[in-house]
């Protein structure tokens, strides 16, 4: 018998020690049944799922509204700048012409 197929017989028999042999199916059945109770169900799901496309929606909507904010504020900088940079190269070519 080589390594492999000797630690396969001794945790074998390890596991066969130490189940409880007076469990009954009942008992393990409901001991499952107890340790399930706190996952989400199918409505839970579709409940969460009604509550993400909603703020999804939201979502769209604040960020078309930012982007519109951020065009206008990128406009007034661009023409801003634009004046200023005019208005100083008319007053040097007053001063030096």
């Amino acid at each position: 018998m080589g390594l492999a197929s000797s630690w396969v017989a001794c945790t074998l028999s390890d596991t066969l020690r130490t189940s409880d042999p007076m469990t009954t199916v009942e008992e393990r059945v409901s001991s499952l049944a107890g340790a399930y109770e706190h996952l989400a169900t199918k409505a839970d799901i579709q409940e969460v799922r009604a509550e993400m496309q909603q703020l999804r929606g939201e979502m769209k909507s604040d960020m078309r509204s930012m982007e519109t904010r951020l065009v206008k504020w990128v406009a007034g900088i661009m023409i801003g700048t634009m004046l200023g940079s005019l208005t100083a190269t008319a007053a040097l070519l007053r001063l030096f012409l």
